[in-house]
């Protein structure tokens, strides 16, 4: 018998389908609920079939289970073009939208959108061979094994070495640079200060500021205004106003001043303190040489040269693949961390070129 709202599960054969009266998808005789949509298609008390419009079971008066398919959360984008007219149509959720309409703007003004200031919040830097993961609100550290060292947001590390003062000043708070001498601190610290305000959202540095640093870490002033007067300009920019902005190179030097800090098996080499013995005409001055005027200590850049030209990186090499290598072959001990900075300015110069294996790891090899 069928009334106005169900039909009786006897008017229908198992082998018959059952169209959701919620979504219109075809389901099995035998179902009891939709398999698209996941509204109930039969009462469950005396399993009469139901039609559109049910919230009670006429039979029996038991309340039907609806599912709200229309208004389900999806991400979708439609575009149209029709000669010089184009269309664009799109429903994200909120989480998506808030991701696209970043990238959108960023695309459509083409200002890349503000990076976070790191004083903001402090965080701890995990150490050397570990990863920062979040579980159930719990901080806590993961071990990784085999996997290249690569530091993605040096935010983190600028904000254990720096910290913002009630007036908006940065202030060291962690000395420890991994400086050759005195002169080189000088150097770290100067170029480091003017990436630490940029990071913070300040493009330019006052010379003032640089003094006041300076004097607070006891540095000597003389040797200060030989560098930024000189050798500085190579890392930044010096304006009419006595203000100094971070150039690209200061920049990647900066990062790898942070990757030395963090790289427990970088050790500095200290510079050897007092009077330098008379150069012969045969010292070019640039370390010790043999015969044929190599270096005997190359650089961890200067070996990548030496290994392309060797024809070592003809295939695809990991970074773990050629510190082995220099260090068995070579007799030269270099970082995973300064091979990886020499191979990255390698790659910019467009020598090499690099993508990630399987195992998520970076290969390089010559272009």
């Amino acid at each position: 018998m069928v009334n106005e709202a169900n039909v009786s599960l006897s008017d229908m054969t198992h082998n018959e389908s059952t169209k959701c009266y919620n979504c219109n998808a075809e389901n099995s005789g035998k179902a009891k609920f939709c398999k698209s949509c996941g509204s109930q298609l039969i009462c469950k008390n005396c399993s009469t079939i139901l039609v559109e419009e049910s919230t009670f079971c006429s039979s029996c008066g038991i309340a039907i289970k609806t599912n709200n398919y229309e208004n389900r959360a999806v991400n979708q984008i439609e575009y149209t073009q029709k000669g010089n007219s184009k269309s664009f149509v799109g429903k994200f959720t909120d989480e998506v939208g808030s991701y696209f309409a970043n990238a959108f703007n960023t695309v459509i003004s083409g200002h890349p959108i503000a990076p976070r200031n790191p004083f903001q919040k402090a965080l701890t830097l995990p150490a050397k061979g570990q990863t920062y993961t979040t579980t159930n609100n719990k901080e806590g550290f993961t071990n990784i094994q085999d996997a290249e060292y690569v530091i993605e947001d040096y935010s983190e590390i600028i904000a254990k070495i720096f910290k913002e003062t009630e007036t908006g000043k940065l202030e060291l708070v962690d000395n420890r640079l991994k400086e050759r001498s005195k002169n080189d601190k000088i150097k770290r610290l100067t170029i480091l200060f003017v990436y630490a305000n940029k990071l913070k959202g300040v493009e330019v540095v006052t010379r003032e500021d640089l003094n006041e640093l300076m004097k607070r870490e006891k540095l000597n002033l003389d040797h200060f205004r030989t560098f930024i007067g000189k050798e500085a300009l190579k890392y930044i920019s010096a304006k009419e106003n006595g203000t100094y902005s971070l150039l690209t190179p200061g920049e990647e030097y900066a990062h790898q001043i942070l990757n030395q800090i963090v790289d427990i098996d970088f050790k500095p080499v200290q510079a050897k303190s007092g009077r330098k013995p008379a150069r012969k005409s045969s010292d070019t001055g640039t370390g010790k040489e043999n015969k044929s005027g190599a270096s005997l200590n190359p650089s961890a850049f200067e070996m990548c040269n030496i290994l392309i030209k060797d024809g070592y990186f003809n295939q695809k090499r990991k970074v773990n693949e050629v510190v082995e290598y220099c260090s068995q072959k070579k007799a030269q001990k270099y970082s995973a961390q300064l091979l990886h900075i020499a191979l990255s300015r390698l790659i910019k110069d467009g020598v090499l070129d690099r993508e990630k294996n399987s195992d998520n790891q970076y290969e390089y090899w010559k272009k």
